[in-house]
């Protein structure tokens, strides 16, 4: 099972970690150390740090009121996602979304070259997926009782992953336009690039959304969700709905930072 055990006489562990550590963090190049010798706030279950990553443009009422330009009827219901923010847990309705798992993991799924050259494996990523969800609209065109009609548009391609033993990248961007509205009507748009310094722990979020709808950026890093990092934007337009999404209102800024400790076990 790959278990190290634990000498609680000699208050160390009984096998030397493979994993060579960092060069800056002389700390961490002690083989039989756990998480940096501070084990009351910090774990290390599986011996490596799992990175998570959810992206999402949702509505947050379960429905809202707006024209269908389609069925001539000025106040449709168009249905929403009927949800707060994401907290965690099983993954929520939105309107699209982004998520990456990433295991940033030690020997000895590294390999080595023979001169403590480290690299990342193939298989780090264990998820990178991305979609829309369901556009539901009732109207009631002229003369006509209801029309329900359902659509989904295409899926934003997958997030960009690079790694290496020192750094993660990632890029991920959607531009999702609604798929019960006449061609050439405004997206949503959102775009964010994230880096994580494993030597230092140092964490980056950079990039920018529509004013509509609401906008959210879950970050975990062994199950620490650090707060700085997160997104949690809801529509700042001037009428908060879609019709804000003109083009012609600047996007929405972000850049949080971050030191993320678990990065570094």
């Amino acid at each position: 099972m790959n278990a190290r055990y634990y000498g609680s006489y000699l208050n160390q562990w009984l096998s030397r970690d493979p994993f060579p550590g960092y060069g800056r963090l002389p700390q961490s190049q002690n083989g039989y150390s756990y998480v940096h010798g501070n084990p009351v706030n910090y774990t290390d279950p599986a011996g490596l740090a799992r990175i998570k990553i959810w992206v999402s443009a949702f509505i947050e009422p379960a429905s809202i009121t707006f024209p269908d330009p389609f069925m001539l009827d000025p106040i449709a219901e168009w249905h929403g996602d009927g949800r707060s923010f994401y907290a965690g847990g099983a993954q929520p309705s939105a309107r699209v979304w982004h998520e990456v798992i990433i295991d940033t993991s030690p020997s000895p799924l590294y390999y080595c070259d023979g001169a403590a050259n480290y690299t990342f494996p193939f298989n780090y990523i264990k998820s990178n997926r991305a979609d829309t969800g369901t556009t539901i609209a009732v109207s009631y065109p002229p003369g006509i009782m209801g029309v329900r009609r359902i659509g989904k548009a295409p899926a934003p391609a997958k997030a960009t992953v690079s790694a290496s033993a020192e750094m993660i990248t990632v890029h991920m961007e959607a531009h999702s336009a609604n798929p019960l509205t006449p061609p050439g009507t405004p997206e949503i748009d959102y775009a964010y690039d994230l880096s994580f310094d494993l030597k230092t722990g140092a964490v980056i979020v950079k990039g920018e959304h529509d004013v509509f709808p609401w906008h959210e950026l879950y970050v975990t890093v062994d199950g620490i969700r650090p707060t700085n990092l997160q997104v949690h934007d809801v529509p700042s337009g001037p009428t908060k709905t879609p019709a804000d999404l003109t083009g012609l209102l600047p996007s929405k800024l972000v850049n949080n930072h971050a030191i993320v400790p678990a990065l570094l076990n």
